[in-house]
């Protein structure tokens, strides 16, 4: 009699990837899951237009994370013994935020602080501070990427490299580096759009060349420089835009109250 042929082995079922336990593993899974962020908010102004990371894009992006890994993540004002956590100086508002990851089941927390400043020509100075601080931490906390983009020229907001720069001169000895001219030109071109356009006064454009950099003008500012002011000058430029598009909607909301 032929042999009777031995049943097909079951595959094996494949293994559950281990649940992470604890704040610390719960929030690695989540920088490791985290995805690119897509950029819904539009800049335009004068020369400038570029698009940016809104803060409801981020609470979109992370908040099934934080559900399927069981965590909460809160950002408030600190809590200092100085019970200070808002400067105000000439129009502008600096805060100092808080942010807690909390794992619900085991109660362990992560804490860190961040800041944000905000600067308005009316009352809106702090609702700016308070956005651009929540959003820093939303972003840096879970180390959150926006769009891959190229940074061989980026000394100006994104969407602003020129299409041909001039190569900046090759400095003397001793000298500090210098941005080109193609780049000098670019960055005064936003500085002078945000200060028309009231987002900024000129004031604090000048006290922040000279608080940061201990400059006058921008044309002296190095490269690396001159990278972190288009930073600095890209984040009040948003703060105001997500501020003047909360204000339209609160007008659409409440069209009495025009």
């Amino acid at each position: 009699m032929p042999a009777t042929p031995k049943p097909a082995a079951k595959p094996r079922a494949a293994a559950k990837p281990k649940e992470p336990k604890g704040v610390h593993a719960k929030l690695e899974a989540i920088v490791d899951e985290v995805g690119y962020v897509e950029k819904t908010g539009e800049v335009s102004f004068g020369k400038t237009q570029y698009d940016y990371m809104q803060e409801h894009g981020l609470l979109a992006l992370l908040k099934p994370l934080w559900h399927k890994y069981g965590v909460t993540f809160v950002v408030g004002l600190t809590q200092r013994p100085t019970g200070i956590n808002v400067v105000v100086s000439d129009r502008l508002t600096t805060v100092v935020v808080q942010a807690v990851l909390t794992d619900v089941e085991t109660g362990e927390q992560i804490v860190a602080e961040y800041v944000g400043q905000g600067q308005d020509q009316t009352d809106k100075a702090s609702n700016k501070a308070l956005t651009g601080a929540n959003k820093y931490a939303l972003q840096k906390f879970f180390q959150v990427p926006t769009e891959q983009i190229d940074d061989s020229d980026q000394t100006v907001p994104e969407g602003q490299q020129a299409t041909a720069t001039t190569k900046p001169p090759k400095p003397k000895a001793g000298e500090e580096p210098r941005m080109s001219a193609t780049q000098i030109k670019k960055l005064r071109e936003v500085a002078g759009d945000a200060v028309r356009q009231k987002m900024l006064t000129a004031d604090r454009v000048i006290a922040a060349l000279q608080g940061s950099y201990g400059k006058t003008e921008i044309k002296d500012l190095t490269p690396k420089e001159g990278k972190a002011f288009s930073e600095w000058l890209t984040e009040q430029i948003e703060l105001s835009a997500e501020a003047a598009h909360e204000d339209g909607l609160e007008a659409a909301a409440n069209p009495d109250a025009q």
